[in-house]
């Protein structure tokens, strides 16, 4: 019989103020991102030569290749919060609007490193993603194209990594609102209103892989909503992939039972108690844990006479270390390439995948 969840990702929106949770960054703090950016461009650890518009990496980093003496123990406490508290954190003031994009990608991907190790974010083996409308599908005729490049509004989802980090560089004209719930409260509350359809999301779920298929796998994967192993609860939700999957013959068809768990548990995340909203200002980090909670966004309108103002947010995966990660299911090997901690997540499709980071969305 499945029993409520519990522990300090078990939350509710009256529980969270951000003004005070939020961490704002110092002036030393920001000249010690600079450095560290610098360092890296000396060193020639990091080459925008070889390829125009990407940086490339002469080697994997670690955080030791990017010093953050005062900023570092911050980072270090948001990933206590991230892994063992609420499963969530934000980072403010990052000055972004000063920056070169070139800094601010290094930047984010320095922060990630004291956090983990990147992860690739689609076939094309970005490190460092770009959530921009550039102009595909605008009308989304097409279900398999990814979303965050487009405007229209990202159903409930978590990505695919241990923690997912936005940096904002420019909001919308209009629109493009960011929220996130605790997935194990969303649970507790299907739980408690309707126990037979929270039994349901511990059984087997069918996602699509939107043509982004890794090599030997199916264009779709089974993993269960909730998973529990080894004592730990991870919660996995990627709202319309299932749907999406029912386009392949060998997908078993949704039951009306499994509808309506999905209805009802998507409706938790959205209600008032449960859903915290965030409107993202240029300089602002959202850090969340994939396993404890979901996020979304509302569809958004850019300024239509200067496309330099349209709504732009960098995209870091990260995958967690020892002592920082929870142990994963057999079946997250599906989604995640592997369980294994600190190199699982992201996206993998041919096993020469190339990293990189690019300057610009595409």
């Amino acid at each position: 019989m499945p029993m409520l969840l519990s522990g300090h990702c078990v939350w509710e929106a009256k529980d969270v103020c951000l003004q005070k949770a939020a961490h704002h960054l110092s002036h030393a703090h920001i000249l010690e991102l600079e450095e560290a950016v610098e360092c890296l461009l000396c060193k020639g650890l990091v080459d925008t030569s070889v390829r125009p518009g990407y940086v490339q990496l002469a080697r994997p980093l670690n955080k030791d290749d990017f010093p953050l003496p005062t900023l570092g123990p911050l980072i270090s406490g948001c990933l206590q919060q991230l892994a063992h508290g609420a499963g969530w954190s934000v980072l403010c003031g990052l000055p972004v609007k000063k920056w070169s994009r070139l800094q601010s990608v290094l930047a984010l991907h320095g922060i990630g490193l004291h956090l983990g190790r990147a992860q690739a974010q689609n076939a094309k083996g970005h490190l460092i993603g770009h959530v921009k409308d550039v102009g595909v599908d605008p009308d989304q005729q097409d279900p398999t194209t990814r979303i965050y490049m487009t405007r229209v509004a990202q159903p409930w989802h978590c990505d695919s990594s241990d923690v997912v980090g936005l940096l904002c560089l420019e909001p919308a004209q209009e629109g493009g609102m960011s929220s996130w719930a605790s997935s194990f409260s969303a649970y507790n509350h299907v739980l408690r209103t309707a126990p037979e359809l929270a039994e349901a999301l511990h059984g087997p779920w069918y996602l699509d892989r939107k043509n982004e298929v890794p090599p030997g796998k199916l264009p779709f994967y089974c993993l269960p909503i909730v998973n529990q192993f080894q004592g730990s609860t991870c919660v996995f939700l990627n709202d319309t992939y299932y749907q999406l999957a029912q386009r392949h013959p060998d997908v078993p068809r949704l039951t009306e039972r499994q509808i309506q768990a999905l209805k009802a548990f998507v409706s938790a995340c959205s209600s008032d108690k449960l859903r915290v909203d965030h409107w993202l200002e240029p300089g602002d980090l959202q850090l969340l844990n994939n396993h404890c909670m979901v996020h979304t966004r509302t569809a958004f309108r850019d300024h239509p006479e200067d496309p330099s103002r349209k709504r732009h947010l960098l995209r870091l995966w990260v995958a967690l270390g020892e002592g920082q990660a929870c142990p994963l299911a057999p079946a997250y090997v599906e989604v995640y390439g592997s369980t294994q901690v600190g190199d699982r997540g992201g996206i993998r499709v041919r096993e020469s995948q190339e990293d990189c980071i690019p300057l610009e969305a595409e």
